[in-house]
């Protein structure tokens, strides 16, 4: 997993919304803009047989054309778009060692107000800040 299907910083780079069409073909998003099952009061969790391959196929599809660079504690990338969206995503999480990622809208704010409306084939969907650990169903 890395950067090697993104582009590099200062290329031209794609939308976040460009890409939310076929991520919702194989993953949910709820009407108020999250992907996955409420775990907690601050974490997703997205199930999966092989959760790191379930983070990779979710982060393939959500970053293609993004910028992607590795993090300076070389635990994770950053994926950033021309919308403002970035995409953090990491093997491991620090709390509890799942493949983990978070969806940073143009808002930079994790309540209710980073919520983002985008418009595809003429439907409204929402998007908001999100933390979500891919894990296997218990």
């Amino acid at each position: 997993m890395g950067a090697g299907k993104g582009k590099n910083f200062g290329d031209k780079v794609s939308k976040f919304a460009d890409n939310l069409s076929n991520l919702i073909a194989d993953y949910v998003l709820n009407e108020v803009g999250f992907f996955g099952e409420k775990a907690n009061d601050t974490v997703r969790h997205i199930f999966g047989k092989n959760p790191l391959e379930t983070m990779k196929d979710f982060v393939e599809k959500a970053t293609k054309g993004a910028e992607i660079k590795a993090l300076a504690n070389g635990k994770g990338y950053i994926a950033k778009f021309s919308d403002g969206f970035q995409i953090i995503y990491r093997e491991k999480s620090s709390s509890d060692g799942s493949p983990a990622l978070e969806i940073w809208t143009n808002i930079r704010t994790r309540n209710a107000s980073s919520t983002v409306e985008i418009e595809i084939s003429g439907q409204r969907l929402k998007v908001r800040y999100q933390k979500i650990h891919f894990v296997t169903k218990e």
